[in-house]
């Protein structure tokens, strides 16, 4: 929205805004919102002191420009939102923007996954602007064969004998989910690919990630449960680049929230790790595909019914039984996917999907309320680069 308002327009809208008022007040969330209204070129209605009021003040001291131009201030609803500060004019067609206040402190002081507290809106908060203005956010879309991808650049001359490296070497056999496995017998011995001035060892989850059996208490919030690690450091780590992250919570998102190829699944695991000594979170994510009645067994205590419903229950999981420790994954930089929507977060997305039955997934979808579940839309990659670390030869 761009221009400058004459005040012939401004008069007409304050008319029109004024009419509105008479037969609606605006209802969010059964707080209503009176309507602040453009009382004449250089005056404006503003928010007052309580969600109800309306005060008059001089433009100037409360907006950086005219009232006749206040609009290009405002946030509107339904619809996309346009930058202002909190003390800007309140309303612009008849009742269809809001102030900013409202949203920043009434609005915002929580976040939901519906409605105008929405993933669509959650940047509009300050205390969540990075959810709108990072640079590195989470979810994503994983384009495999995409220039993104460190080690798969389409049109590229090189060929493999180009960047791969790699000769006899011992390997060590084991058996997952009844296929044959073989683990590389001393890291960094059996190869590796050099792209874009950087060299990649062949590495699986199981060289990086190391979690058993452990004993986890369960919470909800925002109508989904979570699975908090009952004694720190108990359940598990993973170390990746020189830093060691321990567990400390897992949870579920309905869809899943990244992707590979535009596909997503069922739900997705996140594995949430924090190294002790700097605060550095990594989450490790796992696709969760759904098949018929075959219940996943490493997650049958934690997809119950009872147990999704459930607060200040203590389960017993092994979350290694529910990765394939020979997968390869992609590695990037990103954030959480809930406000805040802090940035910094290591992430590590397993190339092998685990399943789940349908009875699993529907324990979850019926606690959360169904639809549109709790997943965010994918996030721009901006430049950033995605390591895979098995890439296909």
């Amino acid at each position: 929205m761009t221009g400058v308002r004459g005040s012939g327009f401004v008069a007409v809208l304050a008319a029109f805004v004024a009419l509105s008022c008479v037969f609606s007040v605006i209802a969010v969330y059964e707080a209503e919102l009176v309507c602040c209204e453009v009382a004449e070129f250089d005056s404006c209605l503003i928010p007052g002191s309580t969600p109800t009021e309306c005060e008059t003040a001089s433009c100037t001291g409360y907006v950086v420009v005219p009232c006749s131009e206040s609009a290009m201030e405002c946030y509107r609803w339904p619809g996309p939102s346009i930058q202002g500060s909190a003390a800007q004019c309140a309303f612009e067609f008849a009742g269809n923007i809001q102030p900013r206040w409202a949203v920043e402190g009434l609005i915002f002081n929580e976040w939901d996954w519906t409605g105008l507290t929405g993933p669509t809106n959650w940047g509009k908060a300050p205390q969540f602007s990075l959810c709108e203005t990072g640079r590195e956010q989470s979810p994503i879309n994983v384009v495999t064969g995409s220039p993104s991808i460190v080690g798969a650049a389409p049109g590229s001359e090189q060929t493999i004998g180009d960047v791969a490296s790699h000769g006899p070497a011992t390997y060590i056999t084991s058996q997952s989910r009844g296929a044959p496995t073989y683990d590389c017998a001393t890291p960094q011995t059996c190869g590796s690919t050099t792209y874009n001035g950087q060299t990649y060892f062949v590495i699986q989850i199981g060289d990086v990630a190391s979690h058993g059996p452990a004993t986890y208490i369960t919470s909800q919030s925002r109508g989904a449960p979570k699975y908090a690690c009952a004694t720190p450091q108990t359940c598990g780590s993973t170390t990746y680049n020189g830093q060691t992250y321990f567990v400390i919570q897992f949870h579920f998102h309905e869809m899943s929230e990244n992707a590979i190829d535009g596909r997503t699944y069922a739900m997705e695991l996140h594995a949430v790790h924090q190294n002790p000594d700097n605060g550095a979170l990594l989450v490790i994510g796992i696709l969760l595909d759904m098949t018929g009645d075959i219940v996943n067994p490493a997650l049958a205590n934690v997809l119950s019914a009872e147990t999704v419903a459930s607060s200040g229950l203590s389960i017993e999981f092994d979350l290694s039984a529910v990765y394939d420790a020979s997968s390869g994954f992609y590695n990037w930089a990103g954030s959480l996917t809930t406000p805040p929507c802090s940035e910094g977060v290591t992430w590590i997305l397993s190339k092998t999907k685990a399943l789940i039955s349908q009875s699993q997934w529907q324990s979850f979808w019926d606690h959360i309320g169904g639809y549109p579940g709790d997943a965010r839309d994918w996030q721009p990659l901006n430049g950033r680069t995605i390591l895979d670390s098995m890439p296909s030869q």
